[in-house]
């Protein structure tokens, strides 16, 4: 574990916390090369390419990552920290992190694959949360992992990564697949309520569905890699200092 988590001296994180980061630090995890298959194609079809209203730079640098060096199955770890509220959050840019962008968590699997039993409670909730979460189901599973991404600003590389796990547990009983919820920006969501501002609740989905792009994370995310008041990249992907 690191020696400073959140700017905290590291006496006042509990054995607890170090033991949880140890725990999530020294879980392996892979790159799904079906979904990394998508990702290229929409690569290829110019879906990556940064607009005004957002930057593709941690995408285009995770298909390069994950193409040269994970593509023939190969584990990584990530590296994780505790932040001031004792949140952990994986230490790596985002990059191929289940907390990361759509692109990201669609990519990032288990190393593992863990054996389902469809006749469980677990198996009922999760193909529930499918169904809510990304409309995805037993009988349209597979027609959507033979639909081409259209869109890397939604949830189609998570709906894609779904839909393959429910094919998966039902072919082989075991998938990598990492199930999560988050929320979205819940503390300025807050924030929004005691202020009354609608710009701010629009940017945190209290006012119904966003794409990605319009995300209170998002915007804050792409504003700080073009605004040369935090740091430049090159075109080779490196910051100019």
């Amino acid at each position: 574990t690191r020696a400073i988590v959140g700017g905290r001296p590291h006496k006042y994180v509990s054995d607890e916390q170090k033991e949880a980061l140890d725990a999530i630090q020294g879980t392996a995890y892979c790159v799904d090369n079906r979904v990394l298959l998508a990702a290229i194609d929409a690569r290829e079809a110019g879906l990556f390419e940064d607009t005004d209203k957002r930057s593709f730079v941690l995408e285009n640098r995770a298909i390069e990552f994950a193409s040269d060096e994970l593509a023939d199955g190969e584990s990584y770890w990530l590296p994780c920290f505790l932040d001031w509220r004792g949140r952990i959050y994986t230490d790596s840019g985002a990059m191929l992190s289940y907390q990361g962008s759509d692109l990201h968590r669609g990519l990032c699997h288990f190393a593992e694959a863990k054996e389902v039993n469809v006749l469980s409670q677990e198996w009922v909730e999760f193909l529930e949360s499918a169904k809510s979460e990304y409309d995805v189901t037993p009988e349209n599973a597979q027609e959507i992992t033979i639909t081409p991404i259209s869109d890397v600003t939604g949830n189609q590389f998570r709906r894609l990564a779904c839909a393959l796990a429910i094919l998966d547990v039902l072919e082989t009983g075991k998938t990598g697949y990492i199930w999560q919820q988050d929320a979205t920006c819940s503390g300025m969501g807050n924030m929004a309520c005691i202020m009354r501002d609608r710009d701010l609740a629009k940017a945190t989905a209290l006012l119904g569905k966003i794409s990605k792009a319009d995300d209170l994370y998002c915007q804050t995310s792409t504003e700080a890699v073009r605004s040369p008041r935090y740091f430049r990249l090159t075109e080779d992907g490196k910051a100019d200092k």
